[in-house]
């Protein structure tokens, strides 16, 4: 739903389109084995940067462990994994939806049909299999 979401709302987009798309997909551009040392850097419990800025600014009274407690373990790699994968689907949900011809959006006005009416007609419908696909992963 996040690379859904994140391409739908970069169609919109008029200006920075490219500043965006490449800010979005840095996490998509890095081998995985860089992605989980920086992680478990940036996570540790002891010297990470995360766990040491919560204590100093006082949000945590101490450093919590993101990658040893059971609980914080499972919703940090949940969210990284989310954080690596929303790219990949961002970049293939939206050329997809940039297929679509404009004229088609401009006839879907005109006839009356809503916002909802002519997303379902003009995105969902053409690339249903596609988008069928990406929900598993």
């Amino acid at each position: 739903m996040v690379g859904f979401t994140a391409a739908l709302a970069l169609n919109r987009v008029k200006f920075f389109k490219g500043m965006y798309k490449t800010l979005l997909i840095i996490p998509w551009a890095f081998p995985s084995i860089v992605i989980a040392f920086s992680w478990t850097w940036i996570l540790n419990g002891v010297y990470g940067i995360l766990p040491n800025l919560l204590v100093k600014w006082k949000i945590c009274e101490t450093a919590p462990q993101f990658l040893t407690e059971k609980n914080l373990a499972f919703i940090v790699l949940v969210l990284i994994n989310i954080w690596f994968g929303a790219p990949m689907i961002m970049v293939n949900v939206l050329s997809a939806l940039q297929t679509v011809p404009q004229d088609q959006y401009e006839a879907a006005k005109i006839d009356g049909a809503s916002a909802l009416q002519s997303f379902s007609t003009h995105h969902y419908s053409p690339h249903q299999a596609g988008y069928g696909t990406f929900w598993w992963f």
